[in-house]
């Protein structure tokens, strides 16, 4: 990350102020477990791609769009991305920055525990997750309308009651 940094301070010093273009506006970062997908508003001036590089891995990409995505991050940790405008003349704008924190890895094995479901509650178990510290179920029907059911998440176990016999249900668990 030093690195990284100690070049772009190096280039914006070496060109004239009135020079650099100014830093990209609104950067936002859209996370998942393992990815992060960045976007931001552009830069007027004479600007020919953007460098956007997550810091903490030095994982860089040049575009031409108000946009970049890295993959290969790990779950529930926190990196910070810059974004910079390359100008016509090759030089490196003002840089901006976004920190963010990537997300725990989804729930896996989830399963019916079928000797304690009965036909208006369902009760459910998945494999924990590590680094977290708790979880939310959410239930649908399978039309996308949320139910307001009775959820009792007790670790990694999750018991919905208040259903509809004989009727399907989205899950969702976070």
């Amino acid at each position: 990350m030093k690195q990284v940094f100690v070049t772009l301070l190096a280039i914006l010093a070496a060109v004239n102020a009135q020079d650099i273009l100014p830093a990209p506006t609104d950067l936002q970062a859209v996370v998942r477990s393992n990815a992060v997908g960045l976007t931001w508003t552009a830069v007027e001036g004479d600007v020919v791609s953007y460098l956007a590089t997550i810091m903490e891995i030095g994982q860089s990409m040049t575009t031409t769009e108000t946009r970049a995505a890295f993959g290969g991050l790990t779950a529930m940790t926190t990196y910070t991305a810059s974004v910079v405008a390359n100008g016509g003349n090759e030089s490196l704008g003002f840089p901006a920055f976004v920190q963010f924190q990537t997300l725990a890895e989804k729930p896996t094995n989830l399963q019916n525990v079928f000797e304690e479901t009965t036909e208006t509650m369902l009760v459910i178990s998945w494999d924990m997750v590590n680094g977290t510290s708790g979880y939310s179920v959410e239930v649908a029907t399978t039309s996308g309308e949320i139910i307001s059911a009775s959820v009792d998440v007790q670790g990694n176990k999750a018991y919905i009651s208040g259903l509809s016999p004989f009727t399907f249900y989205d899950l969702s668990i976070r």
